[in-house]
């Protein structure tokens, strides 16, 4: 069914004269006009583009092909129609994925593991589903589990213990990151929240003893002003948050023949503890701005925006810097190839960051 989309799309973009038939019969048809659109293998989405575009023009492509003997073997029967509707209808939801995750000026490692709780509801087969529907969605679900599982196997469990924290450190997903566990949980065997608790609780220990030193981490997201910087003003007169105004109640109670020590450990954990359950009652609409929520949040949650800034760091594909990489692609030309490094450096930050400036 590609192939058969592939030459259909071919045909209309290569000869001006069977683009002018189809014009004349989106015309007739009273079709709104439009152009076919060629899947790309390195564009994400491109395929479902091109069955969709295929599909809205169809009607006036097969007038165009039934009319003429020459093509007339690329017209598109009923069941191929059937079967590009069964596959648009098991790639719906699939678009959104790809528009998250190539984001480049947003943070993106915290959403890896939400969307893959999201790909997995999306190959849930339900009685809607015809039976092409329901094989290409069991397809979908063994390859992701195969993809992913071969990768972790190859790996330790630390990357999947970074990406359920980086999951709970973001707002936007914290009554899902933090409820219990889905038939999604058992499907990726991700860490449980208690071990990502447990981890984030000894990771910002660390930080507070200076076992750990992140303060230099300095995030490379295109972000707000206030949010780029260090999530805390350092001009901000600082002020007790209320885990510390709790800390400091509990702490009067105490036991007092414990050796110090001890005390400063416990004092610690409590801190940390305190702080991770009043950051959990929290909430944050998902149209909100990850790094601006930290930032406001900086005062009442300390030692969890250094950690939140130092997970926030990581981008979960390679397509910010591969955009990166065509922007200098198009200002270093033939015409254009004497430029110094430092000028393509400028160039190239003053293209990607041009919405800030004018």
């Amino acid at each position: 069914m590609l192939a058969h989309c592939r030459r259909i799309v071919a045909l209309f973009h290569s000869s001006h004269k069977y683009r002018a038939k189809l014009k004349k019969a989106m015309k007739d048809l009273n079709i709104e006009e439009k152009q076919h659109i060629n899947d790309v293998a390195t564009r994400w989405g491109s395929k479902r583009k091109m069955l969709q575009r295929v599909k809205d023009l169809l009607p006036a492509s097969n007038q165009v092909f039934l009319t003429d003997a020459k093509y007339r073997d690329l017209s598109v029967n009923w069941e191929e129609a059937d079967t590009m509707d069964s596959v648009l209808r098991a790639l719906d939801g699939f678009q959104y994925l790809t528009d998250v995750l190539s984001a480049d000026k947003e943070v993106t490692v915290s959403s890896y593991i939400p969307l893959l709780r999201h790909i997995y509801q999306l190959t849930t087969s339900d009685d809607d589903d015809d039976d092409t529907s329901k094989e290409i969605k069991q397809v979908i679900r063994d390859y992701f589990h195969k993809k992913l599982s071969t990768h972790m196997e190859q790996n330790d469990k630390d990357l999947l213990m970074f990406l359920r924290i980086a999951e709970l450190l973001d707002p936007r997903y914290l009554s899902v990151a933090v409820a219990e566990e889905d038939e999604a949980q058992e499907w990726m065997g991700w860490p449980a929240k208690d071990a990502v608790k447990a981890h984030i609780i000894n990771e910002t220990k660390h930080i507070i003893e200076g076992r750990d030193n992140r303060d230099d981490v300095v995030t490379t997201t295109t972000t707000p002003q206030s949010a780029r910087e260090d999530f805390q003003s350092p001009e901000k007169k600082k002020t007790k948050s209320l885990v510390s105004l709790l800390l400091s109640t509990q702490s009067q109670n105490n036991n007092a023949q414990e050796d110090a020590p001890q005390q400063t450990t416990r004092s610690i954990q409590e801190k940390l503890s305190l702080e991770y359950e009043f950051y959990i009652r929290l909430s944050a609409d998902m149209n909100a701005d990850v790094l601006e929520w930290w930032s406001r949040h900086a005062q009442e949650l300390p030692s969890l925006a250094k950690l939140a800034r130092y997970y926030f760091t990581a981008c979960s594909t390679s397509v910010p810097s591969e955009r990166l990489f065509s922007l200098s692609g198009n200002i270093v030309s033939k015409k254009r190839n004497a430029l110094k490094p430092s000028m393509v450096n400028q160039l190239v930050f003053l293209s990607f960051n041009r919405e800030m400036i004018l």
